[in-house]
């Protein structure tokens, strides 16, 4: 990550006779993303390099930009668990290059 902090993986996670390993089903987190232009990137389990970053369309629409290169084979996938306090998105990506997602909110007019 950019910031120094260490990325957790699934090979780096605590030790599987740990009684904590229990959680290790739950996903690893990797970053946030904020509307500053900065950006997550991280080495993942498919893709090598795995960049993501997030855009204010409008008041009520975001857009998350992710650019997976370097794949590590041709058949496999990256799955990522978006979340905030009031939606959780699960997406998964077989292909390298650039992939966009918008989400909708709505504001309290309506």
């Amino acid at each position: 990550m950019e910031d120094g902090q260490e990325v957790y993986t699934c090979a780096s996670r605590e030790d599987p006779d740990s009684p904590v390993g229990f959680y290790d089903f739950l996903p690893v987190f990797v970053g946030d993303l904020t509307e500053d232009e900065s950006f997550i990137r991280y080495d993942g389990k498919c893709f090598g390099d795995a960049k993501m970053s997030l855009a204010k369309m409008s008041d009520s629409q975001y857009k998350v930009v992710f650019d997976l290169g370097d794949p590590k084979s041709i058949t496999c996938s990256e799955t990522f668990l978006l979340g905030n306090t009031e939606v959780l998105h699960f997406d998964a990506f077989f292909t390298r290059g650039s992939h966009e997602m918008t989400f909708d909110f709505p504001t309290e007019d309506g």
